[in-house]
């Protein structure tokens, strides 16, 4: 396992279940201060930072190639349950998300380009004044995106978080949070 997924647990995430070299995870709302949508955008950037600053420096100091990574994300209600029906490949004991939102985050992390994290607007919207101004709206070929928002029938806006410089680099105590 990488080790910046286990900052998932530092930030009250689940690795729901692993696809090929990718990772689809969760976060549960803990409380009204602490909304799932800030957790999540802040485990995304620290997940940025732990790759771009610590691990693709030790790779390269040992002349591999760097690691690369698309990190999509949305908020809403998600159903989890578990489909053991012999028809379905599925694990019974291994929980699947389905619904609007955990769809709707699969497609935003496939828009995605290498090392980038996009975000819906309507995780952008519930983001504290300090953390959305790391973020920019991302306009991409309707080729690209063209998901239509239920409420207005417009493209459904995405956000790049568009620098790590400014928040700092990693502290020892982010660097704990990942084991």
């Amino acid at each position: 396992m990488v080790p910046s997924f286990l900052e998932l647990d530092g930030h009250e995430g689940y690795a729901q279940k692993y696809e090929g070299d990718g990772l689809i995870a969760f976060f549960l709302a803990v409380n009204e201060y602490m909304t799932a949508t800030y957790i999540v955008a802040d485990c995304a950037i620290v997940m940025k930072l732990l790759i771009d600053e610590v691990l693709n420096s030790l790779l390269r100091a040992r002349n591999y190639r760097a690691l690369r990574y698309r990190i999509g994300i949305d908020s809403g209600e998600t159903q989890i349950v578990s489909l053991g029906a012999d028809n379905i490949k599925s694990t019974p004991d291994v929980p699947n998300l389905l619904g609007y939102t955990a769809n709707l985050a699969a497609k935003i992390c496939r828009a995605c380009r290498p090392d980038q994290v996009l975000m819906g607007e309507t995780v952008y919207r519930s983001l504290h004044v300090t953390r959305k101004k790391h973020f920019k709206e991302e306009r991409l070929p309707v080729q690209k995106w063209n998901f239509l928002d239920a409420t207005t029938n417009k493209i459904y806006p995405l956000f790049a978080l568009s620098t790590t410089r400014a928040l700092g680099s990693l502290t020892e105590k982010d660097l704990a949070r990942t084991g």
